[in-house]
């Protein structure tokens, strides 16, 4: 005499995990596979400009010579260096953002030292001037 036995039913699989994807060298990925490839272009996407954008803030909150001309400008070039960086050398997406906080400040703050602009008041704007701000109030 056999028993019923009610089986559990299986949820279907997603679209995405059903259908391989192929490599550009030829092996075939399953869906989990494809969905790493695109997390990790979107990383490397974002950290092409993130990076820019950290070395940005970093560079108005803890220098006092950068101005907007030279910020503007340390931006731009890590933009164009970070593509040129992922184009001839390509590297792990996690060193994207590291490279471009590094590119955004040294050339930011370059760029404020060569390009000349007239001082402007940066009382409680930068780490260094917080402190004489506070003593005002």
């Amino acid at each position: 005499m056999q028993r019923h036995v009610r089986h559990r039913r299986i949820p279907r699989q997603a679209p995405l995990a059903r259908f391989p994807f192929r490599h550009p060298d030829g092996r075939v990925l399953g869906g989990a596979a494809r969905r790493d490839v695109r997390v990790a272009d979107l990383v490397r996407f974002i950290g092409l400009f993130a990076g820019g954008l950290g070395g940005l803030f970093l560079l108005a909150i803890f220098t006092r010579r950068t101005h907007a001309t030279g910020a503007l400008l340390g931006l731009l070039a890590s933009g164009v260096l970070q593509l040129l960086l992922r184009q001839f050398y390509p590297v792990h997406a996690s060193f994207y953002p590291a490279t471009g906080i590094i590119f955004c400040l040294v050339i930011g703050y370059s760029a404020s030292i060569i390009i000349p602009q007239k001082e402007k008041s940066i009382e409680g704007l930068t780490i260094f001037t917080l402190s004489q701000s506070a003593d005002r109030s």
